[in-house]
């Protein structure tokens, strides 16, 4: 699905990054832009040359990653040139196939390759450390530096004259000249946590689900062992059994993971199903098989209850997880109010409950303004972060948002953790919640009528495992053996396909045909 020499299109670009420049003038640059299937990629090289008078930066799409570009022009002086980027004095020049767009440096940019060059430069690790917080700051605020004309021509003369201490100096002054009257925000948090929303059935068929969680699985393992930081969380033992079977090595470097804590077991449940047309037994059924299944396989419990997406919740919702080992609660829809609250049953459990405006969130600078929405009094975001339904996971983009926004001045800490951290820390700051005692209704009310015969079914099946366990338990005071192991398979199925797309009818044809 990569660009092809001769295609003619491409989409557009999202956005340009100068990662480093050295010495000898190679600069390198990551461009992200949409190809003509439509995904997003990476994948460029470029060259900065002279060209009759002009100082042009030719990118043409290629396959080299990370994307470098070096001063080539032998009848043009690099300093020249290079002083013309800094300035915004040069032009971008794309190349796709027969497609060439021409675009002048814009004045972000053109502070990024100052940036850029300035944390490129050999100095010592303190110093050198202020300059990428510089270069962050100006991206996440995006600060224009070309509206502080004096300052900046500070700035190049020094860089110029390969002053790399002085240079950073500049930009310091540059700096608190530019961030005047934005406020400190540093001692608000953002967990992000990094995860991917995957429907067992809904606009696909099992096999397709499947594929998916391998899919999404091998990307956050890549992801983790490339990115020291980087926290990976999922729910629903059903798609860790289904990778168990597919990929059995996969199956142990998650496992692994889980071990170290960079990857975490979340939820309980066989499957994240309805909790409304479920029965008791049913919805206990299916914790017992999940945490069994997970206390088996990694040799711990979830200890976070995990429906983000279900349609209502009952309200002894509380009970069930305090007494499956889960004390604390993730969810999205029908929330009572946004933010960390307690979440009461009728018998007097609680959990602390978090809902948010989103569960298939993205890293952008938009999460500021998010803990002024969700949580205002609390300063403390809990950001669900990744593609989901079809399943995905955080992005690269996602994942360098962060660690550019955790290293700007003055924005909110944004670190991946995972969602026990976030809910240990805020067991100390629950101090003014509310309590919210009862269900969470309603969303979607046709789901409770739609696609009859499944609800018919589920009723049925229920009602008849009731009746064979009791017969079979009769049985066994008279001597027979009980089926324990049969009942076990029988239950694991009813209780996947209380999946909140297919016991609630919202899923497509074939997927109820399964």
């Amino acid at each position: 699905r990569e660009w092809k020499r001769g295609e003619t299109g491409y989409g557009p670009v999202l956005e340009a990054n100068v990662l480093s420049v050295s010495d000898r003038g190679s600069v390198t640059v990551r461009l992200t832009y949409f190809n003509r299937s439509g995904h997003e990629t990476s994948r460029t090289t470029a060259s900065l040359c002279g060209s009759n008078g002009r100082n042009v930066i030719r990118w043409n799409i290629g396959q080299a990653e990370p994307f470098s570009f070096r001063i080539v022009d032998s009848a043009s002086d690099t300093n020249a040139l290079l002083k013309a980027l800094v300035e915004g004095n040069a032009t971008i020049r794309v190349s796709a196939g027969v497609n060439i767009v021409e675009m002048p440096v814009s004045p972000a940019l053109a502070a990024e390759v100052r940036m850029a060059v300035a944390c490129s430069s050999p100095v010592e690790g303190s110093v050198k450390a202020r300059a990428i917080r510089a270069r962050n700051t100006v991206k996440t605020f995006k600060l224009n530096l070309g509206s502080f004309p004096v300052l900046v021509r500070k700035a190049n003369t020094a860089l110029l004259k390969g002053d790399a201490r002085g240079t950073v100096a500049a930009i310091d002054v540059l700096m608190k000249a530019a961030m005047k009257g934005i406020p400190d925000r540093s001692a608000e948090k953002v967990h992000v946590a990094g995860h991917a929303h995957i429907d067992m059935n809904w606009l696909w068929t099992w096999q397709e689900t499947v594929k998916s969680c391998h899919d999404t699985f091998r990307q956050m393992i890549a992801f983790i062992d490339q990115y020291k930081d980087v926290v990976f969380l999922q729910s629903q033992a059903a798609s860790y059994r289904a990778i168990e079977n597919l990929d059995p090595g996969l199956f142990r470097r998650i496992s692994g993971r889980i071990r170290e804590g960079r990857w975490e077991i979340v939820g309980g449940m066989l499957t994240e199903g309805d909790t409304n047309m479920s029965g008791g037994e049913a919805l206990i059924r299916s914790f017992l098989l999940g945490q069994n299944y997970f206390m088996d396989k990694f040799g711990k419990l979830a200890t976070i209850g995990w429906l983000p997406d279900n349609f209502g919740h009952i309200s002894q919702l509380p009970q069930i997880l305090k007494l499956a080992g889960c004390s604390y609660y993730y969810f999205h829809r029908c929330r009572p109010v946004f933010g960390t609250f307690w979440w009461q049953a009728p018998d007097g459990s609680r959990v602390l409950a978090y809902s948010n405006s989103n569960y298939n969130g993205h890293v952008s600078e938009s999460v500021a303004k998010e803990i002024r929405d969700v949580v205002p009094a609390k300063k403390r975001l809990f950001l669900v972060c990744g593609v989901g339904d079809h399943g995905g996971g955080p992005t690269r983009v996602d994942i360098n948002n962060a660690h550019r926004l955790d290293n700007s001045e003055r924005f909110p800490s944004v670190k991946f953790t995972t969602a026990g951290e976030f809910f240990r820390k805020s067991l100390d700051e629950m101090k003014g919640r509310p309590v919210h005692a009862g269900e969470m209704q309603y969303q979607f009310e046709g789901c409770y009528t739609t696609i009859a015969r499944i609800k018919e079914g589920n009723r049925n099946c229920e009602a008849s495992l009731y009746t064979a366990e009791l017969l079979a338990s009769l049985g066994r005071m008279a001597g027979d053996i009980y089926p324990a192991e049969d009942f076990r398979k029988a239950w694991d199925i009813v209780t996947f396909n209380q999946f909140h797309d297919i016991l609630c009818g919202s899923a497509i044809y074939e997927s109820n045909a399964d």
